[in-house]
């Protein structure tokens, strides 16, 4: 075999060394912008001069940049106390990678203790087909949490006359919040039904009320089938011997109008 040309050669290897360097420099202002949004010395933690840096860190693609901006996103690193503004921003910048494991990510954060602002952004985020079946599971335990009567993380502080004191304002964010997760949970319909299936057992004789409700209120038709099931599986068992949320299924039926299968 012939060795190749000294002139291609030389060739490869300085394009080698140009690709290298480009590598570098882009390594080095990632890292730069890192620094700067996370606050590290010699950089002043403000939310702004935060957000410019992460809007900057985005705008890079790749891995590197996206476990970058999870480290705000998921307030992990040396600096643990994020500003809530920065954490915000990076879940919104995230959101709009629409990559299935940054949403699974995202959707880890969807926990009555976290702020509302936090939630808001993952809830705004979270868009179907990126928010896909282990996606949903998340969000469809975030709800039952607060179905079953889980207070967020707003809704424990009490004013001085004892009673709580989520404002109009509060109450109008959160259920935009809901709206969203609704919206994603409409937009993945099989990945949502499957869920109510297989972990909230509707279908079965042992359907959640929980799953019933969240039907209802979803104005989910395809859930029909589920539903007939469930009731002709009842049918089969007395009463007076197996406890089963008949009234709130029954409702469930008519609020969807749901026919009987021939």
């Amino acid at each position: 075999m012939q060795k190749p040309p000294k002139g291609i050669l030389a060739l490869g290897f300085a394009i080698a060394i140009l690709v290298a360097g480009y590598l570098s420099y882009r390594n080095n202002q990632m890292d730069r912008l890192y620094a700067e949004a996370m606050g590290y010395p010699p950089f002043f933690r403000s939310s702004g001069e935060s957000t410019a840096a992460l809007k900057k860190l985005s705008s890079y693609r790749g891995h590197r940049a996206s476990e970058m901006l999870l480290d705000v996103a998921l307030g992990r690193g040396p600096v643990r106390e994020f500003l809530p503004e920065t954490q915000e921003e990076a879940i919104k910048l995230l959101g709009q990678r629409k990559d299935p494991e940054i949403a699974l990510s995202l959707a880890k954060l969807l926990q009555p203790h976290e702020g509302l602002g936090i939630r808001r952004a993952v809830a705004s985020g979270l868009k179907y087909p990126a928010c896909n079946d282990e996606c949903i599971c998340l969000i469809l335990h975030y709800l039952e949490r607060l179905w079953r009567g889980d207070p967020n993380h707003e809704d424990r502080w009490i004013d001085s006359s004892g009673r709580g004191s989520v404002t109009a304002t509060v109450k109008k964010e959160q259920e935009m919040l809901y709206a969203d997760l609704y919206s994603t949970l409409k937009g993945a319909k099989v990945e949502t039904l499957m869920n109510l299936a297989g972990v909230y057992g509707l279908g079965t004789a042992d359907p959640s009320p929980f799953a019933l409700d969240l039907v209802s209120r979803l104005g989910l038709n395809e859930a029909c089938p589920y539903l007939v099931q469930s009731d002709q599986a009842l049918k089969n068992l007395s009463p007076e011997f197996y406890k089963a949320p008949r009234a709130e299924l029954r409702s469930a039926i008519a609020s969807l109008n749901c026919k009987p299968t021939t």
